[in-house]
């Protein structure tokens, strides 16, 4: 197994640490190669930081600072202010068609926080999970965290294939708005065909919506939760890939039977984002300050794919 070893100021050897099963598994996904010195060119999953309205930002978190919520202050509203999944709720309606209830919203410190915490919820050990392939490291390394043993889906011109998929699954794994890391965008039979999967083999789906809010021909198209009418698509989305990941916000939609069982694992887990940074983020969403981010950055992105596929094609 995985030792850890560490030496004193004088040279001496500390003892060595034998790490869990679980710890292992969490251990041996490796996704933070060159991480540590900041963004790199072409580095999947992080936006561009120079354009992210900082000064927008800074007022809001500092009359957020100035706001005395002694709920929110306190021990209160651990799995997420009540504003800020108000305003969510609303902004995943409108843009992403998710059909919702604000207490079905938890406020996670990233989409990471929300894999982590639903994997714990659902799998035991050796419980299978359908899983993208190839697909994110991130959610592999959760359901490996959690003992689950994946079976891969293949992934086609469609997306993830459930039909290729063996084993009697507990969860299902998609990113079908833009599968990572091919891009691809699961079209609606494909996605009925997955609710159906889940629902013959009595499992649930997470649903991975890490930055489909980046749409360059026509409308986005909705999410696969708002087509759910079982209970089975847990939802799962970000502020990283959008604004910046140093902000450390995620979330997760999950139906109500589950909302109060995760409220109290994310209360026992410590998993909370401050108070000062979502009600400074509700503000962001409900004076408009998101959607219009989103619109610039639409169009920046689509010139410079634009400029790149000119550049691979000379």
């Amino acid at each position: 197994g995985l030792t850890r070893a560490a030496r004193s100021g004088d040279g001496a050897e500390q003892r060595e640490f034998k790490l869990s099963k679980a710890g292992e598994a969490l251990a041996s996904v490796r996704r933070d190669s060159g991480f540590g010195e900041g963004p790199r060119l072409f580095m999947p999953g992080i936006p561009d930081l120079d354009a992210f309205p900082r000064e927008i930002w800074a007022r809001l978190l500092r009359r957020a600072s100035q706001r005395f919520d002694p709920v929110s202050a306190s021990y209160g509203a651990m799995s997420g202010v009540e504003r800020l999944r108000d305003v969510l709720c609303e902004h995943l309606r409108e843009a992403r068609g998710v059909i919702a209830e604000p207490e079905q919203i938890i406020i996670t410190t990233s989409a990471q926080a929300a894999l982590d915490l639903l994997a714990r919820a659902l799998l035991n050990n050796g419980d299978t999970v359908w899983f993208e392939n190839t697909g994110y490291p991130g959610a592999r390394a959760a359901f490996l965290g959690a003992s689950a043993t994946l079976q891969p889906m293949a992934v086609d011109e469609h997306g993830a294939n459930p039909a290729t998929a063996e084993g009697q699954p507990r969860l299902i794994y998609v990113t079908p708005s833009h599968q990572y890391p091919t891009g691809r965008l699961m079209p609606l039979t494909r996605r009925l065909e997955l609710l159906e999967s889940a629902e013959r083999h009595d499992a649930s789906i997470i649903e991975d919506d890490y930055d489909s809010e980046f749409q360059f021909q026509g409308r986005p198209v909705a999410a696969l939760q708002g087509l759910d009418r079982t209970g089975r698509v847990l939802y799962v989305g970000t502020f990283s890939k959008i604004l910046q990941p140093g902000i450390r916000v995620g979330y997760a939609v999950v139906p109500k039977a589950l909302a109060e069982p995760l409220a109290r694992m994310q209360r026992n887990t410590g998993q909370v984002v401050s108070a000062g940074v979502q009600h400074a983020l509700a503000d962001f969403i409900s004076e408009g300050h998101l959607r219009a981010h989103v619109r610039r950055m639409c169009a920046l992105y689509e010139e410079r794919q634009g400029m790149l596929a000119d550049a691979l094609k000379r």
